[in-house]
């Protein structure tokens, strides 16, 4: 709440209309996300658009962006890769997973690339660059590629599976 807000929600006879405009940017916040989400799952441009330029308008399209690409890395991060006899089905599963998380980014890069705030004329890309992230599919993927290595990693430290794979390798 702004302190120009609680000013206003002093004076008796505004008071339930700061609370309705307040009640109402609840909302509208709450469907954009919405939108966002559903929109980035479904490859919903109309959707995506719509709850790009909300954000947009709110001040706050880096940490929405940021926010759904946590998620999405969280997805991948939930897909196991385990050691042992199960491992090159578990990377298969974690590809697949990586490339249709990296595709819906890149969806929303490219709308993001190609909109700007019909008022401003400023490029919602612009509002990226001032965060210092060039491309949101270039952010999402060296986040992603880090996970990834970090699994990798986690797999490589299983001694008995390190002997299976160098027994694998054709001599």
């Amino acid at each position: 709440m702004s302190s120009q807000e609680s000013n206003l929600e002093k004076v008796e006879l505004l008071r339930p209309e700061v609370l309705w405009i307040r009640d109402c940017g609840i909302r509208v916040r709450r469907q954009s996300e919405e939108d966002l989400k559903t929109g980035v799952r479904q490859g919903n441009q109309i959707a995506l658009s719509v709850a790009l330029q909300v954000f947009f308008n709110l001040q706050s399209l880096w940490p929405q962006l940021k926010k759904v690409s946590a998620e999405l890395l969280e997805e991948f991060a939930q897909a196991p890769l385990p050691a042992g006899a199960c491992f090159h089905q578990g990377l298969e599963v974690n590809l697949q997973v990586l490339v249709a998380q990296t595709m819906r980014v890149h969806l929303l890069d490219e709308l993001v690339q190609a909109k700007s705030d019909p008022l401003t004329h400023r490029s919602f890309q612009s509002v990226l660059e001032a965060d210092g992230v060039a491309s949101l599919t270039a952010y999402f993927w060296n986040e992603a590629t880090a996970a990834f290595k970090s699994k990798f990693a986690k797999v490589c430290q299983d001694r008995s599976y390190k002997r299976t794979l160098i027994a694998e390798c054709p001599k």
